[in-house]
């Protein structure tokens, strides 16, 4: 019988381990990724309670980072879709509202004009929504890259990123540049629509 001591595999491992050991293997595995990315500097001044501190630090960025992202993933409509929705209704609103007597002249008011208001007011509602919906939508990707930009600083301040991770890291910031002049520019925009539908129909 060969007596000879033989090295058993992680995954020989995890199948003798109960979910919560596995669990916490996955944790402790985590945290020695961590504790090797520090550096150098950082980690011979820090106790085990500080750098458990900043590991959790670490995690809680992570994790806030993916529930907003998670957010935006989850919209139904893209912005670009919700930016033609304002304009088609806020063009509707601005034609009808042309070409309608205004409320005060009741007795003016046709059958044709009542209905008018009735749609007028809807394409208001609609073109409101659809900008206020634009808000969040720029809301939510600012909460997003300032998410991303704690976690750039925390890792630029503490960490030895990896090739793969300082790539990531370039690329996240240049998004994060041209996400922020898209939507700089599509809430300029939506002024711009308003008034140039209201100088093509203008109420007499």
């Amino acid at each position: 019988m060969n007596n000879r001591n033989q090295h058993v595999g992680p995954a020989v491992q995890n199948e003798d381990m109960s979910p919560a050991e596995q669990e916490n293997e996955t944790i402790e595995s985590k945290k020695r990724v961590f504790r090797r990315r520090l550096k150098n500097s950082e980690l011979k001044n820090m106790t085990e309670a500080e750098i458990e501190a900043l590991h959790q630090e670490h995690n809680s960025l992570f994790a806030q980072t993916k529930d907003l992202f998670k957010k935006i993933k989850a919209r139904i409509s893209e912005p670009d879709e919700v930016f033609e929705r304002y304009t088609e209704h806020t063009f509707y609103f601005a034609h009808l509202r042309a070409r309608t007597p205004a409320l005060q002249d009741l007795n003016l008011l046709s059958t044709e004009a009542i209905d008018n208001w009735s749609n007028i007011l809807e394409h208001d509602r609609k073109a409101r929504e659809a900008k206020w919906e634009l808000y969040r939508m720029c809301k939510e990707n600012a909460e997003f890259e300032t998410s991303c930009k704690k976690i750039s600083a925390f890792i630029r301040k503490n960490e030895v990123p990896s090739k793969r991770v300082a790539k990531c890291s370039r690329a996240a910031e240049r998004s994060i540049r041209d996400n922020k002049a898209f939507w700089d520019e599509t809430i300029n925009l939506l002024s711009v629509v308003q008034k140039e539908a209201l100088d093509m129909y203008p109420v007499m």
